[in-house]
């Protein structure tokens, strides 16, 4: 690299402190350029070391967060499983209710069919027991009326019976 603050190389022949003084002052710019560039290098570095790191900061963040991510996914999914246990439980309770109510609705039916059949009976047997009293009274009229026709029978019977006698008395006579 060619600095600016030295003349050209020409000018070293006409004075030779000015060439000593002009080296040095090159070689002090070449070592501060040197110096830049080593510091740039050495930034470079420090730079690719400070973005890999960078880098596996972030990887390690990632991973950090996905296994929170992961974490929080299992929580969830155990929250979602606990409230899938829940609705779960809930439908069997709601089925099992509906299964009494429908249980109890059938014996209120076979109770209301029972009672049904039950009044059934009785109007039938009522019916059954007004025919007997019916048939009772209807046989009793016609005792009564069969005694009273033997009764007849036999005051007849008596009354020829006397009637006889008194002829065949009077006839004997």
């Amino acid at each position: 690299m060619e600095s600016t603050l030295c003349p050209s190389s020409s000018s070293i022949k006409h004075g030779g402190t000015k060439s000593s003084k002009c080296d040095k002052k090159e070689a002090s710019t070449l070592k501060e350029e040197k110096k830049k560039s080593k510091n740039k290098d050495k930034d470079s570095n420090d730079s690719h070391k400070s973005t890999e790191q960078i880098k596996e900061q972030l990887v390690k963040d990632k991973e950090v967060e996905s296994t929170k991510e992961v974490k929080s996914n299992s929580k969830e999914c155990n929250g979602n499983r606990e409230r899938e246990k829940a609705l779960e439980k809930e439908r069997d309770r709601e089925a099992r209710e509906r299964d009494r109510e429908r249980e109890r609705e059938r014996e209120r039916e076979r109770e209301l069919r029972e009672a049904r059949e039950f009044a059934e009976e009785i109007k039938r047997l009522k019916a059954e027991l007004a025919a007997a009293r019916s048939s009772e009274a209807e046989a009793r009229r016609a005792l009564a009326a069969a005694a009273a026709a033997d009764r007849q029978r036999r005051a007849d019977h008596a009354q020829l019976n006397s009637s006889s006698t008194r002829r065949c008395n009077t006839s004997h006579q």
